[in-house]
C-alpha cells in the first residue's frame, strides 16, 4: 500500500493514523482533499510549521523563510520576494541557455551520441551549474576541471556547493562559509547594481534600517535554502521526463517536432516560453507523476476542524454523491496534519481514469 492508493482503499481523502511514536496528540492526519488542503495552506497562523525540527536540520545555515514563522517569516519574505522578478526568470533561462550549450560543444558530446547510465547524474552536474551562475554569480562554465583554485581555499566553488547541497544532513566536514562571505563583501563593497544573480539581488535590495535590511547570515540562509530547494528537486524532475519521454519515442519525436516549428534553426530565446506550449505541457505532467516533495506537515495550534471528502474508490468509480456535503473533521491542537502531493496530484474525483496516466500526449 502507497500514499496513494491507501486514500483509494479506505474510500477517503483524509486519513488518520494513529501513532505513539510521530506525535503529540498520537494522530496524524494525511490530506488529499482539495477542500481540506485549502484550509490547512491558506491558514499560516493556525496551521504552522514545526520550525524547531527545521531549525535543527537547516538552521545552521542562518535564519531563512523554511526556518521560520511569524512576523520574522513575513519579513524575510518581504525582503526576499523582490529577488525572484521576471528580470531574474529571464537570467534563469539565458544561463541554463548557454551552460547546455557548452554542454554539447564538448568532446563528450559534440556530434555523438552518448549513452546515459543514470540520468540524474547528469542533471544534478546540469542544474548545479546553473544554480552556481543564477544564486552566486560565479561564473560557472561546463568544462572547468582546469579551473585554478582560488588563493586561500582548500576546494573550488562548485565543490564546496555540491557538498554542501547533497551533504545537508552531515554537518562534519561541511565546508565554511567562506566563499559567501567574500561575494557579500565584495558585492557590498563594490556595488551590485549590474549583476543579476540571486545574492546580488538579496544584498542590493537591502534597505537602510534594519528592518529593511538582511543581515549576511539572512542572506547566506536563504541563498543556500534556494540552493538546497533548487538542486536535487531540478535535477530529478528533470531526470524523471527523460525518462518517460525515453519510454515512449513518438512522444519523444511529437516534442521535438513542436520545437522545431517554433524555434526553426535559432537559438531559443525568453521570449519564447510562450509559444513552447507542449515542453511546458510536458514538465507540469511529470511535475504531476513525481512530484519533489511528498509530504508537507503542518501542525494544529489549537483545536480545530477541517472539511473532508470521500474519496474515488480504485475501480474508478466515484462513492460521492454529487449533492454530498463536506464533513467537518475534528483536529486536536497539536496534531500533525500532512499535505499529500502525490495524494493531490493521483486525486481520481478530479482526474477520472486519467489520474493513474500520463497526459496530455504521453
Amino acid at each position: 500500500m502507497t500514499i496513494v492508493t491507501v486514500f483509494f482503499d479506505v474510500g477517503w481523502d483524509v486519513v488518520a493514523i494513529v501513532t505513539p511514536i510521530y506525535s503529540f496528540t498520537g494522530i496524524q492526519y494525511y490530506l488529499a482533499d482539495p477542500l481540506a488542503l485549502k484550509a490547512v495552506a491558506g491558514n499560516r497562523a493556525l496551521f504552522s510549521k514545526n520550525v524547531e525540527v527545521y531549525e535543527k536540520v537547516i538552521g545552521f545555515f542562518g535564519p531563512n523563510l523554511v526556518t521560520t514563522e511569524g512576523e520574522t517569516w513575513s519579513r524575510l519574505r518581504k525582503l526576499v520576494n523582490p529577488s525572484f522578478s521576471e528580470t531574474s526568470i529571464r537570467y534563469v533561462w539565458e544561463q541554463s541557455v548557454r551552460l547546455v550549450n557548452e554542454m554539447f560543444e564538448a568532446d563528450q558530446w559534440a556530434g555523438k551520441t552518448t549513452p546515459i547510465k543514470h540520468a540524474p547524474d547528469l542533471t544534478k552536474e546540469i542544474t548545479l551549474l546553473i544554480i552556481g551562475a543564477v544564486a552566486f554569480g560565479q561564473e560557472t562554465h561546463w568544462e572547468a576541471a582546469s579551473a585554478t583554485l582560488p588563493a586561500g581555499h582548500q576546494m573550488k566553488f562548485q565543490e564546496a556547493v555540491t557538498i554542501v547541497s547533497e551533504g545537508l544532513f552531515f554537518r562534519v566536514g561541511m565546508p565554511s562559509f567562506q566563499y559567501m562571505e567574500e561575494i557579500i563583501i565584495e558585492q557590498s563593497s563594490n556595488g551590485s547594481q549590474d549583476r543579476q544573480d540571486l545574492i546580488s539581488q538579496l544584498v542590493r535590495g537591502s534597505g537602510e534600517d534594519a528592518e529593511d535590511r538582511l543581515s549576511m547570515r539572512e542572506v547566506i540562509g536563504n541563498t543556500f535554502i534556494f540552493l538546497i530547494a533548487g538542486h536535487e528537486t531540478t535535477a530529478n524532475s528533470l531526470a524523471h521526463l527523460w525518462g518517460l519521454l525515453a519510454l515512449e519515442e513518438d512522444k519523444q519525436e511529437k516534442l521535438y517536432s513542436h520545437i522545431t516549428a517554433v524555434l526553426g534553426d535559432k537559438q531559443p530565446v525568453y521570449e519564447d516560453i510562450s509559444s513552447l506550449n507542449l515542453v511546458l505541457a510536458y514538465f507540469y505532467e511529470s511535475l504531476r507523476l513525481f512530484p519533489p516533495v511528498i509530504n508537507i506537515p503542518k501542525y494544529a495550534a489549537k483545536d480545530t476542524t477541517i472539511p473532508a471528502m470521500p474519496a474515488v474508490a480504485d475501480d474508478g468509480v466515484t462513492q460521492l454523491d454529487p449533492l454530498a456535503k463536506p464533513k467537518s473533521l475534528f483536529v486536536p491542537k497539536g496534531t500533525e496534519v500532512s499535505l499529500s502531493v502525490p495524494g493531490l496530484h493521483y486525486n481520481r474525483e478530479f482526474l477520472g481514469q486519467f489520474a493513474v496516466e500520463a497526459v496530455p500526449s504521453f
